[in-house]
């Protein structure tokens, strides 16, 4: 069965090479000559984080377990990738690449608020997750914790601040894509430690590979979507004081729909956050639209929820910075797809760029802007079924589109997580002669088992300036700004000015 699904996919990436459609000002290079050619390993996730604060994303990869020794699986290193120049050269970072471990996904953030980006990392096989405390760039063990015994199969988490009081939180997927289990949430404390939660959350049982988390009604907390590879997804909205109630708008019956991913954005640039689901095993994948209140009407239409693929990731990212989000999907044994945007929400199968061009094992994505010249690049991690091959290397991506206008955007949070999660930020700007707001929602996870990096990226089109700049705090503050230049990093720290 596998082989004739390979055969398949196969013939799908050659009928789909030889169509006269072209990329359309949208230019992706596959870095060959890369250090990450050197990575054959089964990698679980992938996070771009600037983990010693010197204005670049560096790339940590996380790798689970050799797949030809089952039964008795060999633990994976982890690794990471130091960014200079826009160039990746392995380091040794103790004791983070040093611990072998059946690893799945890692999300960063700054935890205890000291001015440094902190990562959990989730394992699989019933093994302990782990917790490094990074201190000025060195990481340290966390081994007492309530959070790194808990012995479960877990394939994701994120950090966020649930109740909203200036500490991020944490979130952890457990069973994954055989199994059912519990997830689990832990309250920061403040002071280093955590206390387990119990809730609606945590007493549904869901072969859950990560929920993703967004503010869908715009009150101001986090709610939850978890994807079930068993088919059960759930969405939780958030009540306040822990308490989440299970919205079942979304259920989709009678047919079981395996899910391993989702993700929150704002499709069509009205300000709300919609709802993407990727399927597996050549089901169509979902999109649900906001209507700003938290309630979803499913798309059936367009082109992104039709087409049958083996998706398990997808990735929402401006490429050619005009303004609005396009779509990159990542198959399993098959060539990942491009969709541009048309400013509307609506899509078109982009093909010709490299891309399509490979047979990948999607196991996670994420993206960054690599090399500082303002366009986003990204990076797709494998997990195969051929260990030690060519299948196992890990894809990068240079983004070498048309030049357009644009601007990042960093925050520092002070009343809310010194990391900003959770906050959102609009920015508008005349762009082809409308007035345009963009949405983007600070995360500490990217579809699942993967994290982009926390800083903001924005395309900009033609415009000559950015009329206004709105951050909404997880305090409930707002910092606004106006008439700000274009092509620039700019880093906004929270003023509290009233809301």
């Amino acid at each position: 069965m596998r082989i004739l699904y390979i055969f398949l996919c196969t013939v799908v990436l050659l009928f789909a090479c030889n169509k006269s459609q072209t990329s359309k000002a949208i230019i992706l290079n596959r870095t060959l000559k890369n250090i990450l050619n050197a990575d054959k390993a089964s990698t679980g996730g992938i996070s771009f984080v600037d983990y010693d604060a010197d204005g670049d994303p560096d790339m940590f990869v996380t790798n689970g377990y050799d797949v030809s020794q089952r039964p008795n699986p060999i633990p994976q290193k982890n690794r990471f990738y130091e960014n200079h120049n826009g160039k990746f050269r392995e380091i040794e970072l103790p004791p983070l690449t040093l611990d072998s471990g059946y690893s799945s996904g890692s999300t960063w953030a700054d935890f205890d608020n000291d001015g440094d980006l902190d990562v959990y990392v989730t394992n699989q096989m019933d093994q302990n997750n782990f917790l490094y405390v990074n201190d000025n760039g060195g990481f340290i063990k966390e081994v007492s914790s309530e959070v790194v015994h808990d012995s479960q199969r877990s394939f994701a988490a994120s950090w966020v601040d649930i109740n909203n009081d200036g500490f991020v939180d944490l979130y952890i997927g457990n069973g994954g894509l055989t199994a059912r289990g519990a997830d689990m949430i832990f309250q920061n404390n403040g002071d280093g430690t955590f206390t387990g939660i119990t809730n609606e959350i945590t007493s549904d049982s869901i072969a859950s590979v990560g929920g993703v988390w967004g503010d869908i009604d715009n009150d101001n907390d986090m709610d939850l979507y978890i994807p079930d590879a068993f088919g059960k997804s759930q969405l939780y909205v958030n009540e306040g004081n822990w308490k989440f109630t299970r919205k079942s708008d979304l259920t989709e019956g009678p047919i079981n729909y395996p899910s391993s991913g989702a993700v929150w954005v704002d499709i069509d640039n009205d300000l709300d956050l919609d709802l993407y689901v990727p399927n597996s095993y050549g089901f169509a994948n979902f999109l649900y639209i906001n209507d700003g209140l938290g309630n979803f009407s499913k798309e059936s239409n367009d082109i992104i929820v039709t087409e049958g693929h083996g998706s398990g990731h997808c990735l929402f990212l401006d490429l050619d910075n005009d303004g609005d989000l396009d779509l990159v999907e990542g198959n399993w044994a098959g060539a990942s797809a491009l969709y541009k945007n048309d400013g509307k929400g609506n899509f078109e199968r982009l093909y010709g760029t490299e891309v399509d061009s490979y047979i990948s094992y999607a196991s996670s994505m994420a993206a960054a802007d690599i090399d500082g010249d303002g366009d986003l690049d990204f990076g797709i991690g494998n997990w195969p079924n051929f260990p030690g091959k060519d299948m196992e290397v890990n894809h990068v991506y240079r983004n070498n589109s048309e030049a357009k206008n644009w601007l990042k955007i960093k925050l520092k949070g002070t009343s809310s997580n010194r990391s900003a999660i959770g906050a959102k930020i609009i920015v508008t700007a005349d762009i082809g002669g409308k007035d345009v707001a963009q949405l983007r929602f600070v995360s500490a996870q990217e579809s699942w088992r993967s994290m982009s990096e926390l800083t903001q990226h924005f395309g900009l089109g033609e415009a000559n300036q950015v009329e206004k700049i709105q951050v909404f705090w997880p305090s409930g503050w707002i910092d606004v700004f106006e008439n700000i230049g274009i092509n620039n990093l700019i880093e906004i720290t929270e003023e509290e000015t009233k809301k």
